[in-house]
């Protein structure tokens, strides 16, 4: 008997123990992230863009005010992240005169959340809004760029990507590949009313892949001079939106060979095997501290969207356009919401009645689509819901459970020794 308590009591301290230890793992992680050794350098308008980068040390975060800069040149020489407070009313100006707005020449800068406007129009100059020159993991998301000649250029630079970009009004092109800039990412743009959309100026320039964008009334949408580059990311991800593309949409599967519609056209547009039948917009989504995209390729408009965590639901309200049919493809990432099969999903219609509806479902290793059809749901409000929302708990949270937690197996062992 003696013996049997005492291995209980060595049980029970190890229990204590591990969970004390993982409570202060998960916290020293959290304070390391809060309390690191980088710095958030905040820019106001009437400041410098240019002189805060030259202020900030490698790793700094720069967060730049809503407001008018106007400015050009800024030369970004170490690993940073520039961050505007909203994309669209953080507005950097090159004053219709900058040869480059940003030039980043070190390796590992985030451009987000901003406006660049108004460079250089020579077609000489080819004056982009962003250069990134001869340097890896640059990433440029979620700018609006208008009225420049050049959109991104990429020049003698790999492994970096465009992503959620909205690229208008360029006079020579949207996004400029040159000089062997490979490997790269252009991804979830809107690239529109530009003479070329992406310009792929040689043929040492390859193995970029190009997918889920939207290319709308451009001049041309692409203008390639050789090299293997990507215009899909296979299926069931699909490719790009074209809107000069006619074809139809009766077909699925990875050989559009099955019955019924998948949002993938039956048949490939110029370098795309499998081209959108709709535009896509993107949805960002903050789920316990972490950013999520989804993906919609619809043929209307949202007027508004929202994500409820208690109910693991993703709300879309349609606009009241004059559509007898309502059609959409949903990109969900697995790591945000996921089911333990295809079948398992729903989708609500919320009109005079709540309505179930039908879907088609596929999915890869990282993504599930749900492609749906709706007849008459003119302002009506779509419910997608999944059984699993993942992260479920933050990190602080978690710690906190498993501190309670010990703090309860404390006090049971205590009155145990006790009674013993």
């Amino acid at each position: 008997m003696a013996r049997t308590k005492k291995f209980m009591k060595t049980r029970i301290l190890m229990i204590v123990f591990l969970l004390i230890l993982v409570s202060v793992g998960i916290l020293v992680g959290c304070a390391s992230r809060t309390f690191g050794v980088t710095s958030v350098v905040v820019v106001q308008p009437g400041q410098s863009i240019a002189q805060a980068v030259d202020g900030a040390s490698a790793g700094d975060s720069l967060f730049i005010k809503s407001g008018f800069y106007s400015e050009s040149l800024i030369i970004i020489n170490k690993s940073l992240s520039i961050t505007g407070e909203s994309a669209l009313n953080t507005i950097i100006d090159g004053g219709d005169t900058a040869q480059v707005i940003f030039l980043v020449v070190a390796s590992n800068v985030q451009i987000k959340n901003v406006t660049l406007q108004n460079t250089n129009m020579d077609p000489f100059a080819k004056a982009p809004a962003v250069r990134i020159y001869d340097v890896t993991g640059v990433n440029v998301q979620n700018v609006t760029i208008r009225n420049v000649a050049v959109g991104v250029e990429l020049r003698s630079s790999n492994f970096s990507q465009i992503s959620r970009c909205k690229i208008f009004s360029s006079g020579i092109c949207g996004a400029y590949l040159r000089e062997k800039s490979c490997n790269n990412i252009i991804v979830g743009n809107t690239i529109a009313d530009n003479n070329v959309g992406i310009l792929l100026a040689d043929d040492a320039s390859q193995d970029n892949k190009m997918f889920h964008n939207s290319f709308v009334n451009n001049s041309a949408h692409v203008s390639s001079f050789g090299g293997v580059n990507y215009f899909d990311n296979g299926y069931p991800s699909g490719g790009n939106y074209w809107d000069s593309d006619v074809s139809v949409d009766l077909k699925s599967g990875i050989s559009q060979n099955q019955n019924g519609s998948d949002g993938i056209l039956d048949q490939g547009f110029s370098f795309d095997n499998y081209p959108l039948v709709n535009p896509l917009t993107s949805l960002f989504i903050d789920v316990a501290g972490q950013e999520f995209v989804t993906e919609l390729s619809a043929n209307f408009t949202l007027t508004n969207w929202r994500f409820n965590a208690t109910d693991r639901s993703l709300y879309l309200t349609v606009s009241n356009q004059q559509i007898n049919t309502y059609a959409a493809r949903v990109e969900i990432p697995k790591s945000f919401l996921s089911c333990d099969n295809l079948s398992a999903w729903t989708i609500f219609l919320h009109n005079a009645d709540l309505k179930r509806t039908r879907y088609l479902g596929v999915e890869d290793t990282a993504n599930t689509y749900l492609y749906f059809v709706l007849n008459n749901v003119t302002g009506a409000e779509i419910q997608i819901v999944a059984t699993t929302l993942l992260p479920e708990l933050s990190f602080p949270f978690a710690a906190v459970t498993i501190v309670v937690l010990t703090s309860v197996i404390m006090v049971l062992y205590r009155k145990r020794t006790y009674r013993s």
